[in-house]
This record gives structure tokens, C-alpha cells and sequence, in this order.
């Protein structure tokens, strides 16, 4: 059983911004303030300021933004407007009138079940929360962990159909009375594309990192990237760290069997869910993604996790702007062609 730690987020996030590349300059000081209430993960802000009041005033917006979205998403708790749980708990029987935030990211999220094959789907929160409650059961008692029976699972995915959800400028409708939304594949992403935008907005170089979603915005202070680390899947592992990389405006966001999972029987099972399946990916340990945009490699880390390798390695290849890294259950590492450009050991030996 288990899930990671608080400390070991913290240690992932200090890790993961090797604070040490080309777009917005830095200017002022760096700064850095975390936060533990969104999203179920550890968030950290980092931005170079002309003083601390201004950093302080940046992290309040940066945290709006956030919390807004970590609300919205929240299909476990009501809050004095619509949200998701709302939209879910009126399944079948009324359009809700919602935030158009909430809006464009269910646009986006239909946008990349067709883009990713049916791979990310919103849809399948009912297949999602019997998964869940075992999770929940086997923290409580790992001796009594067990894993929720294929037949329900299968009951479950009979109301996962993303086109069931229909959407207007003003209004999302679940049309089935049993079908769940679970924005969970890709809603840390989006918001965190969303919040850096602020920073660019803004002219701050700076760096956002939701617990394994890593966001740069311009360089450091004279032009020097950002340092990112890869966290390493083997938690018994010596170093926390598999590799660092180099990056000035792109996101890294890696999804991993070692973030929320359970043990039965002496097996791991992740949190990430096949659709197809119903069961976890067992092929790889973690996935992580190179890209522009931390809403699409929010979805495509998932994306890639659960598909075959050789259909997940043509998918990147395939679309401008993105590479990859797999590491296989056995703890051989896969790069796309040309993720290795990024590598900071790499770069550091050219110059």
C-alpha cells in the first residue's frame, strides 16, 4: 500500500528545480515560496522579483489561480458555486450552468480523448472511484488490501463515453445518470499552463512545480536554464534522481506508478487507469514529457503510460514540439529522438 509522502514530495520538489538557460531574462532576486493545499500535492513558486513584497503579491495571484481551478475540479466537495461535483451529482438530470473555465478545460479534456485515442477520458470516474476506494481501504488496513472485482469494473466502464458529456457556451450535461467525470488526468496541467501564463503575462522569469508537473517561464539570471530533475520510480532507489535537464519555457511532467498506488499480494498497482482494460498499465514505471504546454503533457504523460510503447513512441514522433522518456518496469530508460538535446550532463559536455 501506499502513495508518496509529503516528505518525499518536498525532497522531489527541492530536486526537481536544480535552480542552477532562452527566452524572458531574469531580473531582481529569486524567490521561492510552497504551498500544500492544491491539487493533493506539493506546489512550489519560484520567480526572480525586484523585492519580496512584489514576490509575495505575484504568489498570492499565482495561488489564485490555482486554488480556483483545484475548486472547480473538486469532484468530492461543494463549494457556493457549481463545480464538477455538481456537474457530476446532476448526471442525467440537468444541465449545470458553470464557470467557462471550467468550460474551456472539459473542451480541452474532449479535445485529447480523440487526439490520444480514448487513452486520456475524463469519462471514466466511475471505474476511477471503485479503484479509489481501494486505495483508500488498503491505507487504512494494507493487510486487507484488495483489488475491486472485474465485474464491477466492468459495470463501471459502460458509462465512461466522453460523448456523453455534452457542453454549451454556458452549460456541461453528463446525458447518463450513472456517468462520473475525473479531471485528474489533466487538470494540474492545465492549471499550471494557466498560472504561468500570469508570470509571462507579467514579464517574471520563473518556475512553477506541482508535484512532478514542472513549468519554466523564460531563464535565470544571466540566461542560464533552469535545471529540472527526473524523479526516479524505484523508491528504494539510493538517488532520488535519474537525470537533469536543461529547460528555458518548456514544461516536464511525468506520471508514475510510484504517485498513488496499492499493494496486493506483493504487486504495485498504479493509479493511472487503462480505459480499454480497466486495470493499470503494466509495461512501465514512469513516463515523463517534454513540451510547450503543461496541459498537453499533463494529458500525453498519461497518454503514453498507458498505451503500448512502440504506438506511444510513434505518437511523439509524430507531433511537433514534444519528446519523451519511458523508464520500464525492469529500469531501462527509452528516449525519443530527440529528447537527449535537453539532457543537462549532455549540454554541459559541449560547451
Amino acid at each position: 500500500m501506499g502513495r508518496v509522502t509529503v516528505k518525499r514530495l518536498i525532497a522531489t520538489v527541492l530536486c526537481a528545480l536544480f535552480l542552477g538557460g532562452c527566452g524572458l531574462p531574469a531580473r531582481g532576486e529569486q524567490y521561492t515560496q510552497t504551498f500544500l493545499d492544491l491539487f493533493d500535492t506539493v506546489t512550489t513558486v519560484t520567480a526572480f522579483c525586484e523585492s519580496r513584497e512584489a514576490f509575495d503579491a505575484l504568489c498570492a495571484e499565482v495561488y489564485g489561480v490555482l486554488w480556483d481551478y483545484h475548486r472547480l475540479c473538486d469532484i468530492y466537495h461543494d463549494y457556493d458555486f457549481p463545480n464538477l461535483k455538481t456537474v457530476n451529482d446532476l448526471a442525467g438530470i440537468r444541465a449545470v450552468e458553470v464557470d467557462e473555465r471550467l468550460l474551456r478545460l472539459l473542451s480541452f479534456a474532449k479535445e485529447a480523448a480523440q487526439q490520444t485515442e480514448g487513452s486520456v477520458n475524463i469519462a471514466l470516474g466511475p471505474v476511477l472511484s471503485l479503484w479509489h476506494d481501494c486505495r483508500a481501504a488498503a491505507q487504512e488496513n494494507p493487510l486487507l488490501a484488495q483489488l475491486p472485482s472485474e465485474e464491477a469494473l466492468r459495470a463501471a466502464a459502460e458509462n465512461t463515453d466522453i460523448e456523453a458529456l455534452e457542453l454549451t457556451d454556458r452549460t456541461a450535461f453528463l446525458n447518463r445518470r450513472k456517468m462520473r467525470l475525473d479531471v485528474g488526468a489533466v487538470a494540474k496541467g492545465y492549471a499550471a499552463a494557466r498560472a504561468a501564463e500570469l508570470l509571462q503575462k507579467k514579464g517574471i522569469s520563473g518556475a512553477l512545480n506541482l508535484g512532478g508537473t514542472v513549468v519554466t517561464v523564460g531563464t535565470k539570471a544571466g540566461g542560464a536554464p533552469w535545471r529540472v530533475g527526473i524523479q526516479n520510480p524505484d523508491l528504494e532507489a539510493e538517488n532520488d534522481t535519474l537525470l537533469t535537464l536543461s529547460l528555458s519555457g518548456q514544461s516536464l511532467v511525468t506520471s508514475g506508478d510510484y504517485q498513488r498506488y496499492m499493494t496486493v499480494g506483493g504487486k504495485r498497482y498504479a493509479h493511472i487507469i487503462d480505459p480499454e482494460t480497466v486495470f493499470p498499465p503494466e509495461s512501465v514505471s514512469s513516463v515523463s514529457v517534454l513540451c510547450s504546454d503543461a496541459g498537453w503533457g499533463d494529458v500525453l504523460s498519461t497518454a503514453l503510460f498507458v498505451l503500448p510503447l512502440e504506438k506511444g513512441q510513434a505518437l511523439v514522433e509524430k507531433t511537433d514540439g514534444v519528446e519523451a522518456m519511458w523508464v520500464k518496469k525492469d529500469g531501462e530508460e527509452i528516449f525519443s529522438s530527440g529528447f537527449e538535446a535537453y539532457r543537462s550532463d549532455r549540454q554541459w559536455k559541449n560547451e
